[in-house]
């Protein structure tokens, strides 16, 4: 009984970590072969309001507004849903806390900014992964998905390909966002990540792409079941008064660049946004191969062989002074470090310079976008890695269906636009990240996983 105790808190720990961190789990939920059938939407020209946003600096003040803005629905996909008090890890095998703590100590303003849009009469719907960890009933404990759907939110586990590793929220049919922000207190208080809010006139061809997705996704994805609590429990659950909040302030990174919120209103040029795994890798490689005079990214990891080349080729096109790389000195998982350890060596003997964010900084640097020619922006979901942008075939069975075939990916949102203001925003922020950085040498940095 002890050892079976003692797995439980370690699986279900590992998997919350996964959801914090951003490294995809070694399960598959996939229940059908999946035939990429999105297509790209591209604007030559469009007219919205971007809002760049940053973590650790605003993403919570951001996000939250958002749900606090809604007077219809609110849909969100995300990979996971972690509370900040402790009500999403297991204690001696028992996950969850009490319907009481959870709605009223909740520390992760989004889950109570949610139950009281449930409660003035907004549409929730939610599309995460399933963990294969639920709350224990039968000590009236829950953790925050399972409360949001008894109290009316209707929660779905992606299945359409391995893993939804999107991070997106829309509003109304009026307001959406991409980011790299996981819902965990390490992604909005630890960590370096980058998102965009886009509204205005053309942002109803934008959502009516990822509604369009989300929908599909959402229709064949599975039902969360949650029962019924006892009498007391669901009557918390159940409860309208409105919930009262504070958001909580950033943290203060010594010496940290600290980036405003700045809208940008007016036009912009050459938009387009794409899903993975549908054609997001061509996508991406005609980004690159359009840098004439310079090429700069500044991601979480890049281990993808295939794009790892296309940055030694691009530094022998440019100049090696022309490509700046800026990755993230910690990564969770193993096997994404060592993969990405392969890519940086490579392009370290190639000559060209690696810079990797600051030893005692931010926990991981999470973001993933890069800049072309110091003109165009692209911003993703998902890392430069096989599982986020893959390569070969449109068709991705399932593993049930053909073992041989399938393959680990992901489904993620990448945006691309020409936008001088926009592109300056995270231009600033990679600049200054840069800075505070040190030289990547293979065996000689502080660069781990875990």
């Amino acid at each position: 009984m002890i050892l079976k105790t003692l797995t439980l808190i370690f699986v279900t720990i590992f998997l919350l970590k996964q959801i914090g961190c951003a490294t995809p789990p070694s399960y598959d939920h996939q229940k059908m072969t999946y035939v990429a059938n999105h297509e790209p939407v591209t604007m030559d020209s469009a007219d919205l309001t971007i809002t760049p946003f940053f973590s650790p600096d605003n993403s919570i003040q951001t996000l939250t507004s958002l749900v606090e803005s809604a007077e219809k629905r609110i849909d969100i996909g995300i990979p996971g849903f972690s509370s900040w008090s402790g009500c999403s890890y297991a204690k001696d095998g028992k996950l969850g806390c009490s319907a009481s703590k959870q709605r009223n100590d909740e520390k992760f303003t989004i889950f109570p900014a949610l139950l009281n849009a449930l409660h003035r009469g907004v549409e929730v719907r939610i599309l995460t992964n399933n963990y294969n960890s639920v709350p224990t009933y039968e000590d009236q404990l829950i953790d925050p998905l399972t409360f949001l759907k008894l109290a009316g939110a209707d929660v779905r586990y992606f299945n359409t390909v391995t893993f939804l590793h999107t991070k997106y929220m829309q509003i109304d049919g009026k307001k959406g966002t991409i980011s790299s922000v996981n819902y965990s207190h390490c992604s909005f208080m630890e960590n370096r990540e980058a998102g965009v809010v886009f509204e205005g006139t053309s942002a109803h061809t934008l959502l009516s792409f990822l509604d369009g997705i989300f929908g599909f996704d959402f229709k064949q994805a599975t039902p969360m079941k949650a029962y019924p609590y006892n009498s007391a429990s669901m009557a918390i659950i159940k409860d309208q008064t409105p919930i009262s909040y504070t958001l909580p302030k950033p943290y203060n990174f010594k010496n940290a660049y600290v980036t405003p919120v700045t809208p940008v209103k007016g036009k912009f040029d050459n938009l387009q946004i794409n899903a993975s795994p549908d054609f997001s890798r061509s996508s991406l490689i005609s980004q690159i191969q359009q840098a004439q005079t310079s090429f700069a990214v500044m991601i979480y990891q890049i281990n993808d062989d295939g794009l790892c080349d296309m940055l030694e080729d691009l530094s022998l096109k440019l100049g090696k002074d022309n490509v700046k790389i800026l990755v993230s000195r910690h990564i969770y998982g193993y096997d994404d470090w060592v993969t990405s350890q392969v890519c940086y060596k490579k392009l370290y003997k190639a000559g060209v310079k690696i810079q990797l964010t600051k030893s005692g900084g931010y926990q991981y640097s999470h973001q993933k976008f890069w800049i072309v020619d110091g003109q165009h922006l692209g911003m993703s979901t998902g890392n430069w890695s096989p599982t986020d942008y893959p390569d070969g075939s449109d068709v991705f069975p399932s593993y049930q269906a053909d073992s041989s075939k399938w393959r680990k990916t992901n489904r993620d949102y990448t945006i691309s636009l020409t936008n001088k203001d926009v592109v300056s925003i995270f231009q600033k922020v990679l600049d200054e990240d840069f800075e505070r950085g040190s030289q990547y040498v293979p065996n000689q940095n502080d660069v781990r996983f875990g």
